[in-house]
């Protein structure tokens, strides 16, 4: 087990860091070696995959050389500054109010347990999120493949990228939960140093922190394989070092500002709709706030600079994107954005988007609020041209990781965008940027998105930016206002903590289920019909004198693949080979010239597979087992 290499790097660079420049504090050194840390990996992950070097080896190779060279240089070049270090921890830590310490403890306690003994079964993971882990890790290298789930191309692979590395360390997804989980604790850390930037104390901040963490929709994404968390991260780091930079003028902190930036969009396509009002409002503000024409041309190269470190990161991944699909995005194929945008189209979007927030357990006033919008909107609920996969618009209380609402803070902070404006104080201007780009990003989601039932879930960044609003404005108010509404939050939030689907910590009735089901079953927890299917076809493979050297995957574009991987290679040992066959997309042209497998584990009708008969040799309702037809002899 060689997973204790990546925290270990992690925690020395942390100290390094700290120790260069105590003046930047335990919170703004944490921050800049998680960037550095993700940084590491994608670009660790890019270069090792030029060479095929995607492997055990290679990782121990680089994170525990990198360690020694860190310890090295820490023993060498600093004095006492491990004690140092814990002192200031531990003096920071007095200092903020035990509630708020407390509720954010408590969150990030059950997350981290939720996250250790739970395997990740999010059905996007299934799907595609570890789907493409399984592949890299058989292929060593990163580049693309056929495969009938195009998601597992196209999309931003940072997050993966990570859980790629713990899942060769940790030989296995043992830990792949923990990037999401750390994510969180990240998000409430960078929330209280945006707070400070703007010039609160420390009793304002940890507020703040604890609106973030007590976040419904992030509480329960914080112990599965999503990765709206791990955006949520570098989008909060895009504003803060940005805030930083406009404020210091210092090279270095746009180059901080790119950082964020390039992993933000590396990470998940919705950081562009996020992110853009963000800089956008930043660049304009502090543009006109120049009067000399030489500072506005510095200003100018320090954006290119912000732009071209961003571009960075992600041209290897635009690259074979647009080497396959002819587009740095996507395939071209997607349906997500809105068609025929009307105005009306897009209220129709931006009211829907706004009430799927607005659950409670209550039916009148689930059929109340449907009704509302129905009369109001009509039809234009259920337009194709923007609604995804024709979803029926409804809402209700759910703590569901796909479609929890976040109650109390959107209406904490549409109170505070209400507020805002009357906002008085010398960061004024911040604030409303802040304001600005929250709001900014909501229409923009809204009006180039389909609407989808899961759009709850992709918002998560900016309620997380969002939640440093309620806590400035209220921040004129007594302390024991701050606590009502501290513990408001984390009430509302504990639904989703201890009784979140999939992975609840016990079931309605009270019963502890968090241990009670296997780890097979857990990873079919979101589909569990297919579950005895798969596991009698691979055990019906199993059972064959010898065991095929590979396997081809005749599947459709939704089909949960990854479990398959961990039934026919647990220890993802060489043999079987596994890869897709029959891949009706462009990525079919990768396959080259190899041979189809003797076996495919099929969930499609067809029998003859890239012009090769196929015999079923066993079967039950979806999934078939085929098996290559002899060919007679003449």
């Amino acid at each position: 087990m060689f997973i204790a290499l990546v925290p270990t790097f992690y925690f020395l660079l942390w100290l390094i860091l700290f120790n260069r420049n105590r003046q930047k504090g335990l919170r703004r050194t944490f921050l800049e070696a998680a960037l550095l840390t993700f940084a590491i990996i994608a670009v660790s992950t890019e270069t090792l995959s030029l060479f095929s070097l995607i492997n055990l080896y290679s990782l121990i190779l680089l994170w525990g050389g990198a360690s020694l060279v860190l310890f090295g240089y820490l023993k060498k070049n600093t004095k006492s500054g491990a004690r140092e270090f814990w002192d200031e921890f531990a003096q920071k830590l007095k200092c903020v109010p035990k509630t708020y310490l407390i509720l954010a403890s408590s969150v990030f306690l059950v997350t981290f347990v939720i996250s250790a003994v739970s395997p990740p079964h999010t059905y996007d993971s299934m799907t595609y999120h570890l789907a493409r882990i399984a592949n890299w890790i058989q292929a060593g290298n990163v580049g693309f493949y056929p495969t009938a789930i195009l998601r597992q191309l196209y999309q931003p692979p940072l997050a993966e990228y990570a859980i790629l590395h713990f899942h060769l360390l940790g030989g296995g997804d043992f830990f792949a939960n923990f990037i999401e989980w750390f994510a969180l604790v990240a998000c409430g850390v960078v929330v209280s140093l945006i707070v400070l930037e703007l010039g609160y104390g420390i009793r304002t901040q940890a507020f703040a922190a604890v609106i973030a963490v007590t976040l419904p929709t992030a509480v329960v994404q914080s112990s599965s394989t999503q990765n709206d968390l791990v955006v949520s991260l570098f989008i909060l780091a895009f504003f803060y070092f940005f805030l930083r930079a406009v404020k210091s003028n210092s090279w270095t902190n746009f180059a901080w500002t790119g950082i964020a930036l390039g992993l933000a969009v590396l990470t998940k396509g919705t950081a562009y709709f996020f992110c853009f009002p963000i800089g956008a409002a930043f660049v304009a503000v502090h543009f006109f706030t120049l009067k000399k024409l030489d500072a506005r041309l510095r200003f100018a190269k320090q954006i290119a600079i912000v732009l071209l470190i961003a571009a960075a990161f992600s041209s290897p991944h635009y690259a074979r994107n647009y080497q396959l699909f002819g587009s740095a995005f996507s395939t071209g194929e997607e349906k997500m954005t809105n068609q025929n945008v009307t105005v009306r189209m897009v209220f129709s979007n931006l009211a829907r988007n706004y009430a799927i927030h607005l659950g409670i357990p209550s039916d009148a006033w689930k059929d109340t609020l449907e009704n509302v919008l129905t009369s109001v909107f009509g039809d234009e609920l259920k337009n194709p041209d923007s609604t995804l996969a024709e979803n029926p618009f409804t809402f209700s209380y759910s703590t569901h990781e796909v479609s929890a609402g976040n109650f109390a803070h959107i209406l904490f902070i549409t109170v505070a965008l209400l507020l805002v404006f009357l906002f008085p104080g010398d960061n004024r201007k911040y604030v409303l940027i802040l304001a600005f780009s929250v709001l900014t990003g909501f229409v923009l989601f809204s009006a180039v998105l389909k609407w989808q039932s899961w759009a709850s879930r992709l918002q998560t960044p900016l309620f997380l930016v969002g939640a440093i609003l309620p806590a400035i404005v209220i921040a004129r108010h007594t302390s024991r206002m701050r606590s009502v509404i501290a513990f408001f939050c984390f009430i509302v939030a504990s639904p989703a903590l201890f009784f979140g689907v999939p992975r609840s910590v016990f079931s309605n009735e009270g019963k502890f289920v968090l241990t009670e089901e296997t780890r097979r079953k857990k990873f079919f927890v979101n589909l569990p019909s297919i579950e005895p299917l798969y596991t009698e076809a691979v055990d019906f493979i199993r059972r064959q004198p010898n065991l095929p050297d590979s396997i081809g995957l005749y599947i459709e574009n939704n089909d949960f693949e990854y479990p398959l991987w961990f039934l026919l290679k647990e220890d993802f040992r060489q043999k079987p080979a596994i890869y897709h066959v029959g891949v009706p997309n462009i990525s079919a042209k990768l396959a080259g010239t190899r041979p189809l497998p003797e076996f495919v584990i099929s969930t499609r009708t067809e029998m003859t597979i890239e012009d090769v008969e196929y015999k079923e040799v066993w079967g039950k309702n979806a999934v078939r087992v085929l098996q290559k037809k002899e060919i007679a002899a003449p």
